[in-house]
């Protein structure tokens, strides 16, 4: 399997991304560190329906509200309580790195695409397993998109062998012709019948 790591500031395009990666192989994935941080921290408050936590993005345009489900707490703010205060004391920085890489061992595909990488001790886990050769670092540049209060930030892969991609995301369709032609020793051959709507 090939994994392909988008990095970049929020709105600087890795979701679109990952679903044009989708577009153009169909058996591709897209994964993200920040989906089982949420999704465990649902299942810690007992948020959840029939009987399994609620998605990830459940509370997505409510993530900076109080919420009695978080007994008060902002779903952001229990986030970071759950990675910062327990997750990362307790197993070490790299922890979401170990629980994505539990999660791709039982993946059948030829491509997963991690859609939100931020922290270089997470990425190293995943590259550490599948081998610098199946694996791409992609880091998304915008205007008017930065780390601007975000924890996350640019990552270098390079001491394990994975040399960055860099791509400027114009908002044309440049962008996806440059993401295509730079990976195109891990994407298939044939062109996708329809590119996803860019948002």
């Amino acid at each position: 399997m090939k994994i392909i790591f988008f990095n970049g500031p929020p709105g600087s395009g890795k979701d679109y991304a990952g679903r044009v990666i989708r577009s153009l192989c169909a058996e591709a994935h897209t994964v993200k560190f920040a989906r089982i941080l949420k999704e465990r921290t649902h299942g810690l408050y007992g948020i959840c329906t029939s009987g399994h936590p609620v998605p990830h993005d459940w509370f997505e345009d409510r993530k900076d509200e109080p919420l009695e489900e978080f007994l008060g707490f902002t779903p952001r703010q229990a986030y970071i309580a759950v990675s910062e205060d327990y997750l990362k004391p307790k197993h070490g920085e790299a922890v979401l790195g170990e629980l994505l890489l539990q999660e791709l061992r039982h993946l059948d595909g030829p491509i997963a695409a991690v859609t939100d990488s931020g922290f270089v001790e997470e990425a190293e886990k995943v590259v550490d397993h599948f081998g610098a050769a199946h694996c791409r670092l992609v880091r998304l540049h915008r205007d008017g998109c930065s780390f601007h209060n975000d924890s996350r930030g640019y990552i270098d892969l390079s001491h394990m062998g994975v040399t960055p991609i860099e791509l400027v995301n114009d908002g044309t369709s440049t962008f996806i012709e440059d993401l295509i032609l730079q990976l195109h020793d891990v994407l298939p051959k044939q062109q996708p019948t329809r590119l996803p709507r860019y948002l």
